[in-house]
């Protein structure tokens, strides 16, 4: 793989890991389905999977450890999984938006910020490596995979759609899942004692 394309999946997928949720805070079901709040959520959490499917390959060359390869492979198949579910829902149904950009000036120039310190530290041939470099991928997919577990519910409680709701609803599970299936790796071989909460915080 060619380095510029290498740096462009790294870039891609450190976005992902700086996923920090959209601000809907539903007072209870809406009469009507909030069609400007679910789109800035539909495209915060396309935006994420989109970069979460390339972590396998962004790092093949970097990984030592068989069951850190594996628990990010599976990730990055979930990830790439939902993002043709995304760009479906997209095609069938004309209210969904998935492109927007709905984070404010401040939030993007801060992400971009976070993006370029963490590509030196994970960057495919000067950053980190071995256990290290596992251990910084593992704790920032963790923290993504937390939060999209409550992005999901939260699109789900404010989705009217039985259809779109149960795709969201799934989401939920399935990060929430594999979150549990990180932390567990990490306080399996990255951490002296289990201090690490492996299940998400209600």
């Amino acid at each position: 793989m060619a380095v510029r394309r290498l740096r462009s999946l790294v870039g891609g997928l450190l976005s992902a890991l700086l996923f920090a949720g959209c601000a809907i805070a539903p007072q209870g079901m809406p009469a009507e389905r909030p069609t400007e709040d679910l789109n800035a959520g539909y495209s915060l959490l396309y935006d994420a999977v989109s970069g979460l499917q390339h972590g396998d390959r962004a790092f093949y060359v970097k990984f030592e450890s068989d069951p850190a390869q594996r628990v990010v492979s599976r990730v990055a198949d979930y990830a790439a999984a939902l993002t043709a579910d995304l760009e479906r829902v997209e095609r069938e149904f004309p209210a969904v938006d998935i492109r927007q950009q709905p984070l404010p000036l401040l939030e993007r120039r801060k992400r971009q910020a976070l993006r370029n310190s963490n590509l030196k530290r994970l960057a495919p041939v000067v950053g980190e490596t071995g256990p290290a470099f596992e251990r910084t991928l593992l704790l920032s997919t963790s923290g993504a995979l937390n939060q999209l577990r409550f992005h999901a519910q939260v699109m789900a409680q404010l989705e009217t759609d039985p259809a779109l709701q149960s795709i969201l609803r799934d989401a939920e599970q399935q990060f929430a899942a594999l979150y549990v299936d990180v932390v567990e790796l990490l306080n399996a071989q990255y951490f002296r004692h289990d201090t690490f909460e492996a299940e998400p915080s209600q």
